[in-house]
């Protein structure tokens, strides 16, 4: 066997900037004949940096060597290594695939020093035991979150396990003198704690009778306390301890944070007054054993959904008893964060925190972590999943920064098992890794998670930066007074952009901190940006004077209009940017004049002696679309354009999908007109979740108008390395899998009888592999009704509907067909039934097993599961004969019985509304993943 470590950091294998980097080697069988050992040393771009051969002798004693590695930049490496004649290679470790080891480098960057550690912008879950190398030994958090930047972490007070066995069994220790003579792992990492008191032990909680008491790690999370005494007694005991423990070991702290909740949106069952009643228990009984203690929350675990539940708590109160929020920044499905709408969703509660905390609240992110999406490590091309895995893990925390979050914690310090990689780190233990890693290696995220920390921690968010490249996102940080520019392509294209500067000289800094001089000609920048992001540092305060370049404009006007500009007066030239495009601007009278053909959009408009070079002052002017361009109200496919001109405009809509361009039919509005047009059908089938459609019309000016970029239109599918169980249960289908369909637009009957989520509402996931297509369906209502006994009439009660359709041309989907899924409320029987259409299937009822056809009903929710082999969506199609794309059209039938009458029937449809008239054109557009 071949065995390769770095001696130096065994457990963990991350060095500091010009420190030797040595790996031992060792050969620890007996080999018949000599061999040779290749080594090759590659970067995180999984370039060759190094490499060599070294004879290795026959022999039955183990051979030893020590290669000399010399990286000449910082960042994450991994040396593979192989015999070349045995083709032996280093076997998996853990969670880190075979045939490498990886290291990492540190970036010689100074992080900005902090005047209290709880001004710390990062965190992380997870601890380890890398200092002795023994599980429960040593500091777990050393020197993992000192390497990597990380300045938060959780310190474990919850009640279900710390008054397990009854009221006030918790005894708090209040002398500081007895604290300081204890060694307290957090202060000794000079980390911020979070001291998290979520759930509530079985004999507190006020769950109504029958009803199961919660599991680890979110238990008692579901109900209120019964005796509220109790739950004041015991949060006041911790406040007692915790203000002992700060005056004992931590001096630099200035405040406890306490959090009551862990993500209750998928746990509580009580009602929003004893939600609220919580907090306010939880925040007096802090505030009269801690005063300078802050009560956060409410800690929900899915962004858009937690802001929603937040939104209804703060407008009943929540915030008088709220110091700050934590959140989580997960999204259902998972996808890449500007995908999933994180931007948006961050400035919604970044809102919410200003509405209704009182000045100064803070909002901590914490936890969020990318995995590998059905993918794996040990199965395909280890370094482009990696690659993948750092810039989602970046492009999420710099987002949440961006936006205003002040501080944002990294999920999972090292990976808990082989598969799922939401760590930092590999997880060297083995065979299985699990929680509390004793050796770990880094990912080439960790390093990208160093180098950002050393270069944003103490930074201030200046929010987004939105003229630049299309496809570019970027947020702008002070950093004691120099400006930092976070940029990356959203859409993963290598692409040149230019910057404005107002500076002679930048420095631009790789993901992984190397930093590299940039010339400005003009005082504007050329800078290289593709998926992970680079930083840009130098720019000029004067052309970045405060929020005022990064914020929504103040300023707004349409192209053709003259625009006053306060404090400024006479006659001049003024200069503005926006994607690379520098026009000159005429101010007249202290009005600019926005020329007609000038391209809507945020532009940076600068005042001074040239145009960017010296510039003394600059502003933001937003240009609005002459059309404004909607999708029509009930639908996704048919779109309503507005001339918002006083002057007749004609033109033509573009749609713009994974490089190609479709055009539609010249269009002519007079001026305020409103008509409606629909998406062409080549349009839809041509976009990609990845690469979603892009709309705009463009005028006889030339000047384009955006319209929505429409994404719910495209499904995923990944691919499984095993089959989908069959039994119902979802067992193995993962949350972010799934696509939710939960809002009135998606009814396309019965509208008026709806009255939310849980009264019809459904989540729709795909998995594919060489023989099948997997389709899981959760439909959630309040009764179940089928009682029809003609196929046909399946669809005026609970059913599921799907439409496939497949083989498309520029014309449409050649093949298609419906399916209808059934379970009869009566017997109990599966009934499944196909239209074929122009598939040239087998028509009518099918025996379920034809399609892996299963359903289930447990309570309030139905379980719908097809596992379809490849032949029964298209003749043409055999196993491992896997298409690019599907067309997907799905509709969720839904009728409640009040006194065993029947009462109205809705139907909610998902990805577009070729389900009503079965028209395949309007399916939506399902991508599987190779």
């Amino acid at each position: 066997s071949l065995r390769a470590t770095f001696p130096a950091h065994e457990n963990h294998a991350i060095f500091q900037s010009q420190e030797p980097v040595e790996l031992s080697v060792e050969v620890e069988q007996s080999l018949h004949q000599a061999d040779t050992l290749l080594w090759e040393l590659v970067n995180d771009r999984n370039e060759s940096a190094a490499s060599g051969e070294i004879p290795v002798p026959a022999g039955s004693q183990p051979w030893r060597t020590q290669i000399s590695l010399h990286p000449a930049k910082a960042g994450y490496f991994a040396v593979r290594l192989k015999l070349k004649n045995s083709a032996l290679t280093v076997p998996r470790a853990g969670s880190r695939p075979s045939g490498f080891v990886t290291f990492g480098v540190l970036p010689a960057i100074e992080k900005l020093p902090l005047k209290w550690i709880d001004d710390s912008r990062f965190g992380a879950q997870g601890t380890n035991f890398l200092e002795t190398g023994r599980v429960g030994q040593g500091n777990p958090f050393r020197p993992l979150f000192s390497l990597l930047g990380w300045g938060w972490c959780y310190a474990n007070y919850r009640m279900f396990e710390l008054e397990s066995q009854g009221p006030d069994t918790f005894k708090p220790q209040l002398l500081v003198d007895v604290l300081r003579s204890k060694p307290d792992p957090v202060a000794q990492a000079g980390l911020c704690p979070l001291v998290d008191l979520h759930g509530l032990p079985d004999w507190l909680s006020d769950r109504p009778e029958g009803q199961p008491s919660g599991k680890h790690p979110h238990r008692g999370q579901f109900y209120p306390p019964k005796d509220w005494a109790a739950f004041e007694r015991y949060i006041s005991s911790v406040a007692s301890e915790r203000a002992a423990v700060r005056r004992a070991h931590f001096p630099g702290l200035r405040h406890n944070y306490y959090d009551i909740f862990w993500e209750p949106d998928w746990h509580w069952k009580g009602s929003d007054e004893d939600f609220i009643k919580m907090f306010e228990v939880a925040r007096r009984a802090i505030r009269s054993a801690d005063p300078d203690g802050l009560l956060v929350g409410p800690n929900y675990g899915v962004l858009k959904k937690g802001n929603q539940l937040l939104r209804r708590l703060l407008e009943k109160g929540l915030g008088q008893h709220l110091d700050g929020i934590t959140t989580h920044l997960y999204s259902i499905p998972y996808g890449w964060p500007e995908e999933q709408g994180l931007p948006e969703q961050v400035r919604d509660l970044v809102n919410l925190k200003q509405q209704y905390l009182r000045p100064g609240a803070r909002i901590l992110q914490t936890e969020w972590g990318p995995y590998y999406a059905g993918r794996s490590v040990h199965t395909g091309d280890s370094s482009a999943i990696l690659r993948t895995h750092m810039a989602q893990a970046l492009r999420a925390h710099l987002i949440a920064l961006g936006e205003g979050i002040d501080c944002t914690w990294f999920f999972y310090t090292a990976d808990q098992g082989i598969q799922a990689g939401h760590g930092a780190m590999f997880n060297l233990t083995a065979p299985n890794p699990g929680y509390g890693a004793v050796s770990v290696s880094p990912k080439p995220t960790a390093m990208a998670i160093a180098a950002c920390t050393r270069l944003l921690e103490g930074t201030t968010s200046l929010g987004a930066v939105q003229f630049l490249d299309q496809g570019v996102m970027a947020y702008l940080f002070d950093r004691a007074g120099q400006r930092v520019l976070a940029l990356w392509s959203v859409d993963g294209k290598q692409r040149t952009i230019r910057i404005p500067t107002g500076a002679g000289k930048v420095v631009c800094y790789d993901p992984m901190g190397n930093p590299r001089d940039l010339e400005c000609s003009e005082g504007v920048a050329r800078v290289e940006v593709d998926d992970v992001p680079v930083y840009v540092a130098g720019i000029a305060p004067e052309l970045y004077p405060n929020r005022a370049a990064a914020e929504s404009a103040s300023l707004r006007s349409l192209p053709g209009e003259s625009l006053p500009v306060s404090g400024l007066a006479g006659d001049e030239i003024l200069h503005a940017f926006h994607k690379g495009q520098t026009v000159p601007i005429r101010l007249i009278g202290g009005s600019l004049s926005i020329p007609r053909n000038i391209s809507p959009g945020k532009w940076l408009v600068a005042h001074g002696q040239t145009a960017w070079r010296g510039a003394t002052g600059s502003f933001l002017v937003e240009v609005d679309s002459p059309v404004k361009i909607e999708t029509k109200p009930g639908t996704k496919e048919e779109l309503v354009l507005t001339n918002t001109l006083a002057s007749t405009l004609t033109g033509a809509l573009r749609f713009r999908a994974d490089g190609v361009t479709v055009n539609g039919a010249e269009l002519t509005l007079a001026p305020g007109e409103t008509i409606s047009d629909t998406i062409p059908a080549q349009a839809l089938a041509g976009a990609t979740a990845e690469r979603p459609m892009e709309i705009e019309f463009v005028d006889q000016y030339g000047v384009p108008s955006q319209g929505p970029v429409l994404r719910h239109f495209f499904p995923k599918s990944s691919r499984t390395h095993q089959p989908m169980s069959s039994d119902g249960s979802l067992s193995d289908w993962l949350l972010e899998d799934f696509y939710t369909f939960e809002s009135i637009e998606n009814l396309s009957t019965g509208a008026a009888s709806w009255s939310g989520p849980e009264d019809l509402m459904f989540r729709i996931g795909f998995r594919h592999d060489e023989e099948r297509l997997y389709i899981a369906v959760k439909v959630t209502d309040q009764s179940h009704v089928q009682t029809q006994d003609n196929p046909q009439g399946l669809g005026r009660e609970d059913a599921l509907q799907i439409g496939l359709a497949s083989r498309f041309t520029g014309g449409g989907w050649e093949v298609s067909q419906k399916l209808t899924l059934a379970l009869r409320s009566t017997e109990g029987n599966i009934i499944l039934h196909r239209t074929p259409h122009t598939s040239g299937l087998q028509g009518g009822s099918l025996r379920p097993s034809t399609l892996g056809a299963h359903v289930v009903r447990e309570g309030r929710e139905t379980r719908y599961l097809l596992a379809i082999p490849w032949a029964e969506i298209d003749p043409q199609l055999a196993p491992k004969s896997i298409p690019a794309r599907l067309g997907i059209g799905v509709s969720v039938h839904d009728t409640d019985t009040d006194n065993n009458d029947p009462k109205a029937h809705k139907v909610m449809d998902g990805f577009g509304k070729g389900m009503e008239s079965f028209s395949p054109e309007h399916f939506g557009v399902l991508q599987l993943s190779p």
